[in-house]
């Protein structure tokens, strides 16, 4: 094994990620897109819903979330966001119509780390996402756990 794929399996080693769709409009019902996933949303609401607690405040847009990886230990992020668009392909009139009435689809990374590391998300893929209509929203958490 060489030294770069020796430093690569280590850095793969001590990180896990969640991958989620989110969508933001204006005013549109989102949970039609949500369901077209086949997946239930973790949150969903439309503008003027009322918030959990009972204070008279509304939700000023629609937004919705659909986990579509959770804890992903693939070969790499790449390959964890290639399957993802696979998956989202069929969309891609959606997410325009929202992209272009003021809404936003986006993918989420939630990376948790355990220490130093990274990955490379090729072009191929960012044109993709450009296509699709898609934005990439990237967060990052450390865990030391992760490196026992």
């Amino acid at each position: 094994m060489s030294l770069a794929e020796e430093r690569t399996e280590g850095l793969m080693a001590n990180h896990k990620f969640d991958l989620s769709l989110r969508l933001n409009h204006p005013s549109d019902d989102l949970r039609p897109i949500a369901s077209a996933l086949g997946t239930d949303p973790e949150y969903c609401w439309k503008k003027g819903d009322r918030f959990p607690v009972e204070n008279g405040r509304t939700r000023s847009e629609s937004y919705c979330s659909v986990t579509l990886m959770k804890m992903a230990k693939l070969s790499s992020l790449d390959d964890a966001i290639a399957t993802l668009l696979m998956r989202l392909e069929g969309l891609a009139a959606e997410f325009e119509r929202l992209s272009k009435s003021g809404g936003r689809a986006a993918i989420a990374i939630h990376w948790i780390a355990g220490g130093d590391g990274g990955e490379t998300i090729s072009n191929n893929l960012l044109l993709q996402l450009g296509r699709l209509h898609l934005s990439m929203d990237v967060y990052i958490y450390f865990d030391p756990k992760l490196n026992q």
